[in-house]
C-alpha cells in the first residue's frame, strides 16, 4: 500500500509551490541552495497563504531583508531551524512572528551567549510560552537580563548570572528547564530567580548537604513563574539538621528531587509530607535498633 501523500490545503502554499509563482525569488534561493534549505526547514511544518508567504520574501529597495537575516543566521551557526519552526505556534501570526523574530536572532547578543555556553534552545525553552505577537519582545528580555553593557561598548554575562554558573555550578539549561512556559515578564522572573540563586542559602546546601540545584530543577521543572514562591518555601523547608539526619541514613536529597520530579509549585507541600515519611522511618529504624 502507497503511503499517502501530504497535500497542501487550498490556497495555502509550501515554499516550493510559492517559489513556482515568484521567478525572482526563486532564483535567489536556488543561487545559494543553504538559505533555501533552512528557510523550507523553518517552513515546512506548516503551509502558508500567498500573503503571508509574500511578507516573509518582502522585497525592502533593492534587498530581500529576510534571505539576508537569514544568511547571516547560518553564517553564525547557532540557531537550528527547527527551534524558529516551534516558535510559530499561531496560525494568525506565523509570519509576522517570523519577520519580527529574524532580526532578533542575528542580534550579536544571542551569538555572545553561545560563547558563554548558553545555547538558542534554553532561551525558546523560556519564551515559547509567551504569545506569538510577544516573542521577539520576550527574546529581548531575556537578553537584557542575561547580559550587560560595558563601559567600552561590549556585552558580558551578567555578574549575577556569572556567579550562579560558575561558582554555584548551575547550568543555565537547568534554569531555563525551571522557567519553561513563563507567560508574561519573563525579565522580572528570571532576574529574581537568579537572586535566589546567588544567595548563601544555595551555597550553604550546596557546600555544608551536597545539595545541587540540578535537584531543585528537577523538582521545579516548567513551573515557570510560580517557581519563585516555590523555590523560596522549599528553601524555608529544607533545614540542615533534617537532611542531615536522613543522609546518616543513606537517604540523599538526589533521591527526594526524583520522587518530587516535576512537582512544581505543589513541590513545598509535597516536601514536607516526603520528609514526615522519611523521618517516620527513621524513627522506626531506631525503635526496631
Amino acid at each position: 500500500m502507497r503511503p499517502k501523500k501530504h497535500k497542501t490545503p487550498a490556497n495555502k502554499y509550501n515554499l516550493e509551490e510559492y517559489l513556482n509563482q515568484n521567478a525572482e525569488v526563486k532564483n535567489i534561493l536556488e543561487e545559494v541552495p543553504a538559505v533555501k534549505k533552512y528557510i523550507g526547514n523553518i517552513l515546512k511544518t506548516y503551509s502558508y497563504c500567498k500573503k503571508d508567504l509574500d511578507l516573509i520574501f518582502a522585497k525592502t529597495g533593492a534587498c530581500y531583508t529576510n534571505i539576508d537575516h537569514v544568511k547571516m543566521l547560518i553564517q553564525h551557526g547557532n540557531i537550528q531551524a527547527a527551534s524558529i519552526s516551534s516558535l510559530l505556534r499561531c496560525h494568525n501570526t506565523r509570519a509576522k512572528t517570523l519577520v519580527a523574530l529574524l532580526p532578533k536572532l542575528t542580534d550579536s547578543r544571542v551569538l555572545l551567549l553561545k560563547e558563554y555556553g548558553i545555547a538558542f534552545s534554553s532561551i525558546v525553552s523560556i519564551v515559547r510560552g509567551v504569545h506569538s505577537n510577544n516573542i521577539a519582545t520576550a527574546i529581548e528580555e531575556v537578553l537584557n537580563t542575561t547580559l550587560v553593557l560595558q563601559a567600552n561598548g561590549a556585552y558580558t554575562l551578567s555578574p549575577q548570572l556569572t556567579k550562579v554558573l560558575e561558582y554555584y555550578k548551575c547550568s543555565f539549561t537547568n534554569i531555563a528547564n525551571i522557567l519553561r512556559v513563563v507567560k508574561s515578564n519573563i525579565s522580572a522572573v528570571l532576574s529574581k530567580l537568579l537572586q535566589i540563586l546567588e544567595s548563601s542559602k544555595i551555597s550553604d546546601l550546596h557546600k555544608k548537604l551536597d545539595i545541587n540545584f540540578s535537584s531543585f530543577s528537577s523538582i521545579l521543572n516548567g513551573a515557570g513563574a510560580t517557581c519563585i514562591q516555590a523555590l523560596e518555601k522549599l528553601l524555608q523547608i529544607l533545614d540542615h539538621s533534617k537532611i542531615q539526619e536522613l543522609k546518616n541514613q543513606g537517604i540523599h536529597f538526589a533521591n527526594i528531587s526524583s520522587i518530587l520530579s516535576k512537582a512544581r509549585a505543589a513541590a513545598p507541600q509535597a516536601l514536607e509530607q516526603l520528609l514526615q515519611i522519611y523521618r517516620y522511618y527513621v524513627t522506626l529504624l531506631e525503635y526496631k535498633n
